[in-house]
């Protein structure tokens, strides 16, 4: 069967894979903020991993041949690990999460790995990847330490492949280290909160009061976005990933 293009020969083909930070649930969606006229698809699949994703691209790249990518993806590799140690309840969901939707790869060189083998599979689409954003919102915790090592090694395949590294982490940085009081949050110690958060930014619009209450600035848990670093991330993808489409 031929890969299916856009149905608008036109308008290019701009499909956004990533994790729940690109779907948006809990909280809010880059993609969302993308302009409407871009089209762009979301492929964002809660709780994935890099492994997860790549099979998803994968299937994807059967049936339909993109024009742009942007890849967003790394979060979970880190983040099931960590929790799967916090609790016995965490460690339950991380594990129905795993087996569902692909192992974490717990070291930066193996990660960046995979990543080339993706990058190289959607070639010659025209590829961006998003940095790992912070997890937490205290930028010095063992988990953000974690998510540098991480991000130094995604940027330097970028520049090997010569495609944009879309430094989201970085921008978050700037914004938060200009406050002296970040909450240490990370996700609730009970999963079932994730379940009322979903509700309550999915069905309800109270992903800013969620991040007033919680004294967090660009997310509504310490990881998933809300509102404001939702509209900064898709700043950032569309000025370096679509420079020359029309905002």
């Amino acid at each position: 069967m031929r890969p299916l293009r856009s149905q608008h020969t036109d308008r290019p083909r701009i499909v956004c894979f990533g994790d729940s930070i690109t779907r948006g649930i809990p909280g809010s969606s880059y993609v969302a903020y993308l302009p409407s006229h871009l089209q762009a698809e979301n492929h964002g699949l809660g709780g994935d991993t890099l492994n997860g994703m790549a099979k998803r691209v994968d299937a994807y790249l059967k049936l339909h041949t993109p024009d742009h990518a942007v890849l967003q993806i790394g979060t979970n590799d880190i983040l099931h690990p960590y929790l799967r140690g916090r609790s016995m309840r965490w460690k339950s969901v991380v594990q129905r999460t795993i087996e569902g939707k692909g192992i974490p790869i717990v070291e930066p060189e193996a990660f960046t790995e995979r990543l080339a083998g993706l990058i190289e599979q959607l070639l010659p689409c025209r590829v961006s990847v998003v940095s790992i954003p912070c997890i937490g919102e205290v930028l010095l915790s063992d988990l953000n330490l974690k998510v540098d090592a991480y991000n130094r090694q995604i940027s330097a395949c970028c520049r090997t492949y010569g495609i944009p590294f879309i430094d989201f982490n970085s921008t978050q940085k700037q914004t938060l280290s200009a406050r002296e009081d970040c909450s240490p949050l990370v996700l609730h110690p009970h999963p079932s909160y994730v379940v009322l958060d979903i509700l309550s930014t999915s069905v309800f619009p109270l992903g800013s009061w969620l991040s007033e209450r919680r004294n967090l600035s660009l997310t509504i848990d310490g990881v998933h976005l809300n509102e404001t670093g939702a509209g900064i991330l898709a700043q950032l993808v569309q000025e370096q990933a679509f420079p020359d489409l029309p905002g």
